[in-house]
């Protein structure tokens, strides 16, 4: 799960198959890339959309580099003669955005594969295991599950492994709005995120200035990381807090904090039993 702290732009999980079909359709620089055959292929059997879509992901993905390059470049030239209402249709920000951090990545097309999100603060998105997802822009808490594989494809300096990622992740298309994720309120200051899976759940905990405030006792032991202000606990003992200090609650102890001059932010991740 990821929580935006501040305007927050992300690539989530694969698009709806007519979307990326349209993408496909419209961008010859796809068929220069992938065979048109398969192409053709995934515009016209919707019985297998998941199979041809992972076929035509790892063509692309395995694609020589200087085919590649030669490509992107095809495809930003054509970007700069669309009109603005086509330049946003064609995402041509983001993709010369991404050219520019990452310059001729595979990764730059696959913003016409996966979900574009752009989040506000306060707003979440969950991803399910195995979703494939890139953060582009921003700040975000991030929380995951205990996890043996960090599999990287693009836009990225690390080590890459396109036939493990290819081969793991998963292809179902979705809209955007499918990944985003609402918390539920717990008090006037405490919002919920508890995601459909046992692992984990995090509270969002917004104080005012110069309020007391006793958090919520969880039957479970919990970590929490302050984000924003200072304060300090008062009971069951004493404890200052500062933007960037983590610390430990054990499970059923009851925590009172006393807030500063300015508004406290923090965040409390456990086990979602």
């Amino acid at each position: 799960m990821a929580i935006a702290l501040s305007n927050f732009e992300g690539l989530c999980g694969f698009r709806p198959y007519s979307e990326i079909r349209f993408f496909l359709e419209e961008i010859p620089e796809f068929q220069n890339i992938v065979e048109y055959d398969i192409i053709d292929k995934f515009k016209k059997d919707t019985t297998n959309s998941q199979y041809l879509l992972k076929e035509i992901f790892y063509k692309l993905m395995t694609s020589e580099k200087g085919i590649i390059s030669q490509n992107v470049a095809s495809h930003k030239k054509k970007l700069q003669s669309l009109c603005n209402d086509k330049k946003n249709v064609f995402l041509a920000k983001l993709f010369n955005q991404l050219d520019c951090w990452f310059p001729n990545d595979v990764g730059c097309f696959c913003i016409y594969f996966l979900n574009y999100i752009q989040l506000s603060p306060g707003q979440a998105i969950y991803l399910g295991a195995n979703e494939p997802h890139a953060y582009i822009y921003g700040d975000c808490i991030e929380c995951m599950a205990c996890s043996d594989n960090v599999i990287r494809a693009g836009l990225t300096p690390k080590y890459i492994d396109v036939e493990t990622l290819c081969g793991v992740i998963n292809f179902n298309g979705a809209p955007a709005e499918s990944k985003l994720f609402c918390g539920v309120k717990e008090n006037s200051y405490t919002t919920l995120f508890r995601p459909p899976v046992p692992d984990f759940a995090v509270a969002c905990i917004k104080v005012p200035a110069d309020e007391v405030y006793e958090l919520l006792k969880r039957d479970v032991a919990s970590i929490i990381i302050v984000v924003y202000g200072q304060g300090k606990i008062t009971a069951p003992q004493d404890l200052i807090l500062s933007t960037g200090k983590v610390f430990m609650i054990p499970a059923n102890v009851v925590i009172q904090i006393q807030v500063g001059f300015e508004s406290l932010e923090l965040y409390q991740a456990f086990v979602n039993l």
